[in-house]
């Protein structure tokens, strides 16, 4: 599922875009080293689209819990995000993986605006 490396690691490009007036972009690569909740403080406006780990998904409920957990609720507290994994869903994550994960993202996000 991929190695880690400097592709798919656009993190140096941000500031270009910006400046160019792209508020945005996806995915974000999490195997390329990008980090959602780093991006996310340092250009609090830009918009993030992905950032979760398709590998994590695949492991099942426990590695879904921890790789929600430790970036959801920040990126939804701050806002300007949606929830998506790093370019698609992987043939590796079982449709019941797949389920667990969407539940879990509404959970978090219900649970963080309340």
């Amino acid at each position: 599922m991929g190695c880690r490396g400097h592709d798919g690691d656009v993190s140096k490009l941000i500031p270009l875009f910006a400046e160019a007036g792209i508020d945005g972009m996806l995915p974000f690569e999490v195997a390329a080293g990008m980090d959602i909740v780093e991006i996310r403080k340092a250009y609090p406006k830009f918009r993030i689209m992905g950032g979760i780990d398709k590998r994590e998904i695949a492991k099942g409920n426990d590695a879904i819990d921890k790789e929600l957990e430790a970036k959801l609720p920040f990126m939804f507290k701050h806002g300007g995000y949606i929830p998506g994994m790093d370019h698609h869903v992987h043939p590796e994550v079982s449709y019941s993986n797949f389920k667990y994960y969407l539940q879990k993202c509404r959970d978090i996000y219900k649970s963080n605006h309340r």
